[in-house]
């Protein structure tokens, strides 16, 4: 977590700078993609356990980014 949480905001930076919004079918569809990419394009699964996990945690790390991204923008101010 520590890892991923400095690298998953960079890029909400450059997203709202290039105009990219949040998108759900996105948030699911993108990671999706990502494991396939990794476990099976790659060969990933050749690997047994590890190619898993690095597909996994890949797939993890592009959710987290566009969960990043949703509260980028819909972040409020407290009602105090």
């Amino acid at each position: 977590a520590r890892i991923i949480n400095p690298k998953s905001s960079a890029p909400n930076g450059l997203c709202s700078q290039k105009g990219k919004r949040f998108s759900a079918l996105a948030a699911v569809l993108r990671p999706a993609w990502r494991f396939f990419r990794a476990y099976v394009m790659r060969l990933g699964f050749l690997d047994g356990y590890p190619g898993f996990y690095i597909a996994w945690a890949t797939a993890f790390g592009a959710f987290v980014r566009y969960s990043r991204l949703y509260e980028a923008e819909n972040q409020r101010s407290p009602d105090v």
